[in-house]
C-alpha cells in the first residue's frame, strides 16, 4: 500500500507541473491542458508500472 501512495503522490506532482506548463502557452485551452495531462501521465505510469491505464482527466474551469 505504501508504494501505491508514493505513486499517487508522484503522479499528483506531475499533473500539477503539467498544468503549469500547459497554462504558459498562449493557446492554452481545456483540450490542450487535458491532452498534456494524458500524455505526461501515460508516459509516467508506463515507466513505473509497465501498464497503460485509461486516463480520464476531469477539469473544472471557471
Amino acid at each position: 500500500m505504501r508504494e501505491s501512495g508514493e505513486l499517487l503522490n508522484e503522479g499528483r506532482r506531475l499533473v500539477f507541473s503539467t498544468i503549469r506548463r500547459a497554462m504558459r502557452s498562449k493557446k492554452a485551452n481545456e483540450a490542450s491542458i487535458r491532452n498534456a495531462i494524458i500524455d505526461d501521465l501515460q508516459n509516467f505510469l508506463y515507466e513505473k508500472t509497465e501498464r497503460h491505464p485509461m486516463i480520464l482527466p476531469m477539469l473544472i474551469m471557471d
